[in-house]
């Protein structure tokens, strides 16, 4: 890891002024689950999902060893409808109405503002 950039994580294949690139296989990043704490945040990325899967994909998650931990939070593809969720232990917060789309980058943010969360 690096200082350079903020959270500290660089990648070699990172192009200049990116803080992470990733290839596609097997690529992830990891803290500890009390790293987002309880204050605001914001989680945001750009995604590209070459399928509609059947499956949930993870793009965010603080408690990726376990889905049902009661406090955890993850941010996931909702499945085949091409829609994203956000939820905690085995409940949904967040459906979102609107589709991302299949061969294509997508841009998320994830935003706690006080006790409210929000999807972009």
């Amino acid at each position: 890891m690096s200082a350079k950039y903020p959270g500290g994580f660089v990648t070699a294949a990172a192009p200049a002024g990116y803080s992470v690139a990733f290839d596609g296989t097997g690529d992830y990043l990891s803290c500890t689950p009390t790293a987002i704490g309880s204050g605001n945040f914001t989680v945001e990325c750009f995604f590209y999902c070459t399928a509609n899967n059947s499956y949930y994909g993870c793009l965010f998650d603080t408690n990726g060893a376990n889905y049902a931990t009661t406090g955890s939070l993850r941010l996931t593809t909702g499945g085949n409808n091409n829609t994203l969720q956000v939820a905690t232990a085995n409940t949904a917060l967040i459906n979102a109405s609107s589709t991302f789309t299949v061969n294509a980058w997508n841009h998320v943010a994830l935003v706690r503002s006080s006790t409210t969360l929000t999807l972009y």
